[in-house]
């Protein structure tokens, strides 16, 4: 929600205009926040951190979120997300190359992703 809200709070700085700002991400807030549920489903990894495929930290959470403050609109659209170092410990895999997954997040090596079509880990195909 806090990307959504930051993003909104810049739509009228976003360099393609409107229209492509409402194609991109939704005409209001809650269209952003349920595109972005989706994009994490949150039941799949509430799933995966009940299997202990995959571990969730609160603190860091919180402190990720507490950590965007307010977006400068001046350079919003000409740089990346500024994730803090907390935003990069809310999640940790757990599962090795090989092992039985649900979503890429579980998957302990940095760049394995999880084969939908084996529900595996492992290096992403090419």
């Amino acid at each position: 929600m806090t990307q959504c809200d930051q993003l909104f709070a810049c739509r009228m700085t976003y360099p393609n205009g409107d229209v492509e700002f409402v194609a991109a991400f939704g005409a209001a807030q809650t269209d952003c926040y349920d595109y972005a549920v989706g994009l994490f489903d949150p039941i799949l990894l509430e799933g995966e951190v009940s299997k202990q495929r995959l571990s969730f930290d609160g603190a860091a959470a919180a402190s990720c979120i507490a950590g965007f403050g307010e977006p400068d609109c001046t350079v919003f659209w000409t740089r990346d997300w500024q994730w803090g170092s907390a935003c990069y410990q809310v999640f940790a895999g757990s599962v090795p190359d090989g092992g039985a997954c649900a979503a890429s997040m579980s998957c302990a090596h940095g760049g394995s992703v999880c084969d939908p079509a084996t529900l595996r880990c492992g290096p992403p195909p090419m």
